[in-house]
């Protein structure tokens, strides 16, 4: 997790790692910006020059060379223009394609603990929409602060070098403009976090309260849900109108000493040009560095200070993706190639001190049939996500042939095992697309497949059969449908163990029956684990490991376990 918040230097160190293969085009973009400052910067010098051969010169050849000049740097500026948001084009689609990409692969890759604390609704607008402020940082507030600066300096320079009184007023009130915005950013940046923290609540709750709509309506709490959505926007409302107002206050105050500045700069100027005799070509020479130096300022103060919404945002993408993940990727840990044994050692596991497993041990044999069984809450959901390598083992360890998992690469794990559980994800696509998802596999060994799921006469009732669209998250077919096609996909897949988590709770008991009766030509003497409440599963099982506030109370074939334990038989109704 994050150590500490993020500043504005620590932010483009941050930005820049995910700056892979866009270097040469950020570079580009920057030299490109540079070029239009110095155009910026020529263009007025060039027309004062232009003003003195007419008026003090009389001197109409060189006012048209100059002119030429002046015609072919401003032409230079609006083709440079284009080729800068050409680029910039090029830069915020691949930035931000990144960005998302590297995001979305960390949610992918995060354990199963860090996915139970994150807040979905706040992934999304991270993934979505914050990726955006983080391409405006690195574009606005690192090439447009550095160009600015860089004005302000020149500017200062030139106005120096035509009056020392004149440019020092003026570099007096540079750094007071950029404290005022300085002081007002501070409270910006910490309303920002306020307020991102309020949106990412309001957000997750919404989508807590869009997927319930049904218990609300049934629990007469609609109503009551209304006014506490009200009461939310309520409180991100006065947020944003605290940040509206701190931007409000800090411009204007940058806008009046801009104002002063101004005043006293024209003030000067008018008496210089009595003292001096300054030419008209000077004085609009140094009307529009005046202009362009205020212009500088207002953009840096602007800059400031939605930097500091930004780095906000920035903040939370950091910490996010900082979160622990598994160990993918990873060339110097050993691929499995297959699964003979899995063994826990010693296991305990919890949240906080409340420990959810404790002291397990056990070791499962290449095509055993286990059955895990026991009351609700004693550990079994956990016991499988430790085997599945979607937990960390608080004490003890996980063993696959003998070493720990940790030591292998865990996508090669993963390729080794498929897992049904209660609620079946599907994709919105074909049933056949839902069932290879991705993999390549004989037209063979999707029917049998099917029929071993008896999925076979589902299809067999469509028109289009395993063409059949699905909507998302196959809500346009029936629990027990889904769940048929959940158990034929981990059929299908190439794996060691197979894991099924009250995986045929949704079916009737002819279909249950079907898929029990092919059970072993299906598994075709690979591992099956399963957690189940039915007796006929676990009759099923060669082995069968009952489990009580988080231990392993019994461990026996269904006709022992059924004669040596109380827990067991209470828990099946046959004492």
């Amino acid at each position: 997790m994050k150590n500490k918040k993020l500043g504005y230097f620590s932010t483009i160190i941050f930005l820049f790692k995910y700056m892979d293969k866009m270097r040469i085009q950020y570079f580009l973009f920057y030299i490109g910006w540079l070029f239009q400052t110095i155009v910026t910067i020529i263009t007025p010098i060039i027309f004062g020059l232009m003003i003195n051969q007419v008026v003090y010169y009389n001197d109409l050849n060189m006012f048209l060379k100059i002119g030429a000049v002046f015609f072919y740097i401003t032409l230079f500026g609006v083709v440079l223009y284009y080729l800068i948001y050409e680029m910039y084009g090029i830069i915020w689609n691949k930035y931000n394609r990144n960005f998302r990409i590297e995001m979305f692969s960390k949610l992918q890759n995060l354990t199963a603990i860090e996915m139970d604390q994150i807040e979905y609704g706040d992934t999304i607008n991270m993934i979505q929409f914050w990726s955006i402020e983080a391409v405006n940082f690195i574009v606005r507030n690192i090439v447009h602060n550095i160009n600015n600066i860089l004005l302000i300096i020149v500017c200062l320079g030139i106005i120096l070098r035509i009056d020392v009184v004149l440019g020092l007023v003026t570099l007096v009130f540079v750094p007071i403009s950029v404290y005022a915005s300085f002081i007002g950013g501070k409270d910006i940046r910490k309303n920002s976090d306020l307020n991102k923290e309020k949106f990412s609540n309001y957000v997750a709750w919404l989508f807590e309260r869009i997927n319930s709509f049904v218990d609300l309506r049934l629990n007469s709490a609609v109503k009551s849900t209304i006014v506490e959505m009200d009461d939310k926007l309520g409180e991100i409302y006065d947020i944003n109108a605290k940040i509206a107002v701190h931007n409000t206050v800090v411009n204007e105050i940058i806008a009046n000493l801009k104002n002063i500045i101004l005043v006293i700069q024209y003030f000067l100027l008018a008496y210089l040009s009595l003292e001096k005799n300054l030419t008209i070509g000077t004085i609009t020479v140094m009307l529009s560095f005046f202009a362009i130096l205020s212009k500088a300022l207002s953009d840096i103060a602007q800059n400031y200070m939605d930097a500091q919404q930004r780095i906000s945002v920035i903040d939370r993408i950091k910490t996010f993706l900082e979160r622990d993940t598994i160990n993918t990727n990873n060339d110097n840990l050993e691929k499995l190639e297959k699964i003979d044994t899995i063994e826990l050692k010693n296991c305990k596991f919890g949240y906080d001190e409340n420990l959810v497993v404790c002291d397990v041990n056990l070791k499962i044999e290449r095509g055993e049939k286990v059955a895990i069984v026991g009351p609700s809450g004693c550990g079994k959901s956990t016991l499988l996500n430790l085997i599945l390598g979607l937990y960390k083992p608080s004490k003890g360890s996980v063993l696959i042939n003998g070493q720990k998992m940790d030591s292998y690469d865990i996508k090669s794990f993963y390729n080794r095992v498929g897992a049904v559980f209660q609620n079946i994800v599907l994709f919105e696509g074909t049933i056949m697309n839902n069932l290879l998802m991705g993999s390549n596999v004989s037209e063979k060994k999707v029917v049998n497949s099917c029929k071993y799921s008896a999925l076979d006469s589902v299809i067999a009732e469509m028109d289009k059969g395993l063409k059949t669209e699905l909507t998302i998250g196959g809500q346009n077919i029936s629990g027990g449908q889904r769940q048929r096609i959940g158990i034929a996909r981990a059929y299908l897949k190439s794996a060691d163990v197979l894991i099924f988590d009250e995986a045929t709770s949704a079916l009737d008991k002819v279909n249950e029956n079907v898929i029990l009766d092919n059970l072993d030509k299906a598994l075709n003497n690979r591992t099956c684990i399963m957690v189940t409440h039915r007796i006929e599963n676990v009759n099923m099982c060669d082995r069968v490991i009952m489990l009580k506030d988080g231990k392993v109370i019994a461990d026996a074939s269904p006709d022992e376990i059924r004669e040596q334990c109380d827990d067991y038989r209470k828990l099946f109704n046959l004492v």
